[in-house]
């Protein structure tokens, strides 16, 4: 008997199966058409009811493609074949067996031979989308269709086991890390999670054979179709756990193994208060390249070789300090965010790029004359029309002496005096909100003093804080949306990543 999982794939007119599931001695097939008799003797008379259908619609026999195959005592016989009216032949099938419906089998599926073929074009896809220019998204979305695709046509049909599952993973991974897509000390969970919980969105292939079995199994059992039934009776396939209980499970699993490590759940343990969900949007729209998302995520799962690292982890003689400043020890954290010696230099770059993303986004929403391209702008220490006023980074001088009277941009309104002062800043990401509260609170006093002298109607504090590894604010749409300008929170959140994936190779020599 052939496993009933291909058979009852897809169904053709002129397919006979036994009712009572009789064994079957004599088999003819032409490609997705097979037609089962218990002799040769017998097999004439379907065969040319299938050969007048045939002629009747103008659809000849592809020979090449059909065979005879004789079975006695479930053992394979020599066949004479069958002789067509117009003296073709159809003979008998080889050792190497036959393509079903993209399987080979003989009088069974040929498991070994099938292995092979399938994950040699697997490693064969994943290699070559590896080595394209797809980014980090595309990248992953095309080994989950396209490669990942091979092996989930064969899921309940080819005897995967787990250790040649998890060996293609494994594969899989290497391949990816060869090809700069993944940081070879990277958490490997993490790289099987959706990009909207701060994974990559692989999918791995031993889940996904499982999930297809548990779904084929589901289909099976909820079948009311008899031949559906008859497969279901004869245990074809098997599963005690249903899809979505092992769905969650799977990644219930996954996140506690990501988010439980010492160093990869670091990042996600010290922001989850802070951080909202828009801070994987950049994860989720997948527009860095692939080897920039393998290095941001390496980054904030500390596997990065740091000084420190290499110190404590390693047990290299080097000192854990900076290899710049050599005062605080070098962590991801302080190259990031912490080191003097990078803050007038490098931190400053990447604050203004944020900073000119955002006053181009005023200019451009007042009606205020600036380039087509946001990084083409010039900032001018003020702008203005009949409506507003613009400066940057501009002494805003009172009567009293102020510690904090320079923000980044102010925004005026001619005719109403409500004043916007708007501050960037891109700290540590366990700091975000800490640092909005500090930008508020250091501002009050030139509030205050703006009133006074310049009889302001209102003056508003707006914080653009965003984490130096993309972490975005519980409270950042609040504070946005009194900007009232288009929405750009993907846009500063992708200029702090880029910040940093510039940044970490020059300082680490990578």
């Amino acid at each position: 008997m052939l496993p009933l999982t291909l058979v009852l794939r897809r169904m053709r007119a002129g397919y006979r199966l036994a009712k009572d599931m009789t064994p079957i001695n004599h088999l003819l097939f032409m490609d997705d058409l097979k037609l089962y008799e218990a002799n040769k003797d017998q097999l004439n008379s379907p065969f040319q009811v299938v050969r007048i259908f045939s002629q009747d619609i103008k659809m000849s026999f592809g020979l090449e493609k059909c065979a005879v195959l004789e079975m006695r005592r479930g053992r394979q016989v020599d066949s004479s074949g069958i002789n067509l009216p117009d003296d073709q032949h159809i003979g008998e099938i080889g050792e190497e067996g036959y393509k079903y419906l993209g399987i080979l089998q003989l009088d069974q599926n040929l498991n070994t031979k099938m292995k092979v073929k399938i994950t040699s074009e697997y490693i064969r896809r994943v290699k070559k989308l590896c080595r394209s220019k797809l980014n980090g998204g595309n990248l992953i979305g095309g080994i989950n269709t396209w490669a990942v695709g091979v092996v989930r046509y064969s899921a309940g049909m080819v005897d995967w086991t787990m250790e040649e599952m998890a060996s293609m993973d494994r594969r899989t991974r290497k391949i990816l890390a060869m090809n700069g897509c993944l940081h070879t000390r990277s958490n490997v969970a993490r790289l099987y999670l959706p990009r909207k919980e701060g994974g990559r969105g692989l999918i791995g292939i031993e889940e996904c054979v499982r999930k297809e079995r548990k779904s084929l199994y589901g289909y099976l059992r909820e079948s009311t179709e008899w031949m559906l039934q008859a497969a279901m009776k004869e245990k074809v396939i098997v599963e005690e756990e249903n899809l979505q209980d092992y769905e969650r499970r799977i990644k219930e699993e996954k996140v506690k193994s990501w988010k439980e490590k010492a160093l990869h759940g670091e990042f996600v343990q010290q922001t989850t208060d802070v951080a909202g969900e828009e801070s994987w949007r950049w994860l989720r729209n997948g527009f860095l390249k692939k080897e920039t998302e393998g290095l941001i995520l390496a980054a904030q799962e500390q596997a990065l070789r740091t000084n420190s690292i290499k110190h404590s982890i390693d047990k290299t003689s080097e000192t854990p300090l900076c290899r710049l400043c050599g005062e605080s020890t070098e962590t991801v954290w302080h190259i990031v965010s912490g080191c003097k010696k990078l803050a007038q230099n490098e931190y400053r770059k990447r604050h203004d790029k944020v900073a000119l993303r955002v006053h181009w986004e005023v200019c451009r929403k007042y009606g205020i004359e600036c380039t087509e391209k946001w990084y083409d702008h010039q900032p001018l220490p003020i702008v203005e029309n009949g409506e507003v006023r613009v400066t940057w980074d501009m002494t805003i001088y009172t009567d009293k002496v102020l510690k904090h009277n320079r923000p980044d941009i102010t925004l005026v309104h001619k005719d109403t005096q409500k004043w916007t002062l708007i501050d960037i800043a891109v700290p540590a990401d366990q700091n975000i909100i800490r640092t909005e509260e500090e930008k508020v609170e250091k501002y009050q006093d030139l509030a205050f003093e703006i009133r006074r002298i310049h009889g302001a109607s209102k003056v508003t504090i707006i914080p653009i804080v965003i984490g130096a590894l993309g972490s975005i604010s519980k409270r950042a749409k609040t504070w946005y949306d009194k900007l009232s300008v288009p929405e750009f929170i993907e846009s500063v959140e992708f200029l702090a990543i880029l910040g940093i994936a510039n940044l970490l190779p020059k300082v680490l020599c990578l």
